[in-house]
C-alpha cells in the first residue's frame, strides 16, 4: 500500500513499532488488504463481517497514528 497522509507508515515501520511496544506478548503477520469480494452464479466467495468485542472494535488506527504524530 503506498504511502499517503492517511497512512504514512509502511508495513515494516508499522512491525517495527508493535514489536518495540509489545516485545514478544504478540505475532505479527502480513495480511492482504482485501476491499472487494466479486462472485457469481452462487459459485465463489461469500463475504461475512466478524463482529469483535468491543475493545478490540474501538481501536482506530487513525488515532493510533495521530497519537504516535504528537
Amino acid at each position: 500500500m503506498p504511502i499517503s497522509k492517511d497512512n504514512p507508515y509502511n508495513y515494516e515501520q508499522i512491525k517495527e513499532m508493535f514489536k518495540k511496544r509489545f516485545e514478544d506478548a504478540i505475532e505479527i503477520i502480513s495480511v492482504p488488504n482485501i476491499t472487494e469480494v466479486c462472485h457469481g452464479r452462487k459459485v465463489g466467495w461469500s463475504v461475512k463481517e466478524i463482529k469483535l468485542d468491543k475493545e478490540t472494535e474501538f481501536i482506530s488506527a487513525t488515532k493510533i497514528r495521530n497519537d504516535n504524530m504528537v
